[in-house]
């Protein structure tokens, strides 16, 4: 009877969050964004965010780094609209209180571990899925599936990014027929996903396929197949992009 797994959740007031849900509230990884224009990308828990996160601001200016209830607190980095260091160094309730040398902080959506092009797995229920920065505003949870042809991700993710904007009508490209594991043939609408996000690879223009809701999101080879290899190192729960 609780919000649990990945979800949307609007307010009366506009603001809105799109992430993941646990015990019915906001758990995991999201994105916040309000009325005023501002946005966060990062890490929530009981509600707020807390742990590494972005928070762009309206006139375009940009918090990278850690937060504790709600606020900037930690170690951090704000930058300008044009990419420019305005200060790095500690905060604290969401005030600058010391600068120091450490080197400016980056995003750490989805998280890193190991190697370069390494991230780390997450255990859902028996199966190893990995975090995705979808077109640099929805973080979810995919299953790589090197059998399916192209990213799958359900209608109503699909929807969302349109509302928000990372979709237009020019990146719908038309339709294609897939074969389903039991042999079964299925229609579905393709687009073209701007940008894919998985630990420190980007990838641009992947070719994405649109399932029912209560489809899953899927990995395919319309993204895997840009690169070398894909590995898993169930040892250390990673998957490696090379």
């Amino acid at each position: 009877g609780k919000q649990n797994g990945q979800g949307t959740y609007t307010s009366a007031n506009g603001s809105k969050y799109v992430g993941e849900f646990q015990d019915g509230n906001f758990n995991g990884q999201g994105t916040f964004t309000w009325p005023s224009g501002a946005r966060y990308v990062g890490e929530v828990r009981d509600g707020k965010q807390n742990g590494q996160g972005t928070l762009t601001l309206a006139n375009g200016n940009k918090y990278v780094g850690e937060f504790r209830d709600g606020k900037q607190n930690g170690q951090g980095t704000s930058y300008n609209r044009d990419g420019v260091v305005i200060r790095n160094g500690i905060w604290q309730n969401g005030e600058f209180i010391a600068a120091n040398t450490r080197p400016p902080s980056v995003p750490l959506i989805p998280r890193i571990a190991g190697a370069p092009g390494s991230v780390l797995l997450v255990k859902e229920g028996g199966t190893f899925k990995v975090p995705v920065l979808i077109n640099g505003i929805i973080p979810l949870h995919f299953t790589v599936d090197s059998g399916a042809a192209d990213v799958s991700i359900p209608a109503d993710v699909v929807m969302t990014l349109a509302r928000m904007g990372t979709i237009t009508d020019s990146d719908f490209v038309g339709e294609q027929t897939y074969i389903l594991a039991d042999g079964s043939k299925v229609k579905s609408n393709t687009f073209r996903i701007r940008q894919l996000k998985v630990g420190e690879r980007v990838i641009e223009n992947v070719l994405g396929s649109i399932s029912d809701v209560n489809g899953s999101l899927l990995l395919g080879q319309s993204f895997l197949s840009r690169f070398k290899s894909v590995k898993f190192d169930y040892s250390q729960g990673l998957l490696v992009l090379e």
